[in-house]
């Protein structure tokens, strides 16, 4: 899949996307800091495609399946969860044994959403992965406008007569956001 729209939507995701939203399934890597994985630790190959199949239409329950079937101690005892990954190419001790690096980096490349289930293989077996969050860099981008600095217009100026809406998907604000948004 070369674009978003492209990608499995089990899970939640909406297939709705807002105007100007990128549709490159390589865009929905980029500003990712770390995402919030669970894991199955599975000897074969055939074992995991099976398990992805049937997690991926949610057929069974993950936490249910990573206890009974999970070769990996630390995780199946917390129903697969792994915690917090990154894609920073440094060996964690602490996630070294649960998902190894090659793994990690293979798991971070995949342009994955919430609720999506991937496999990847390490020297430890296979690893049934699924996406439970995903932490990404909020901070705000700006471009600055040629014709009006060259006119030598204010950000006031600029904006006078036009209006903005923000999608704030769901989330409620309190009285600080709106004065935060208002420039107070």
């Amino acid at each position: 899949a070369d674009k978003i729209r492209d990608l499995p939507v089990e899970g939640g995701w909406s297939q709705s996307r807002q105007r100007g939203a990128s549709t490159k399934a390589t865009d929905a890597v980029e500003g990712e800091k770390a995402r919030r994985c669970s894991q199955i630790l599975v000897a074969t190959s055939g074992v995991a495609n099976e398990l992805r199949d049937a997690l991926s239409k949610a057929k069974a329950d993950f936490g249910a399946m990573a206890e009974a079937m999970s070769l990996c101690e630390v995780t199946s005892a917390k129903k697969g969860d792994v915690g917090w990954l990154d894609g920073k190419d440094v060996v964690d001790d602490a996630t070294e044994a649960l998902l190894p690096l090659t793994a990690r980096l293979e798991l971070m490349g995949k342009p994955l959403k919430p609720g999506d289930v991937s496999v990847v293989q390490s020297h430890l077996g296979y690893h049934v992965i699924k996406i439970d969050d995903i932490m990404r860099d909020l901070s705000l981008v700006t471009k600055k406008r040629k014709n009006a600095i060259d006119k030598g217009i204010t950000l006031e100026e600029a904006c006078a007569g036009k209006t903005y809406a923000m999608v704030t998907m769901g989330c409620q604000m309190n009285a600080a956001d709106s004065e935060r948004l208002e420039g107070g």
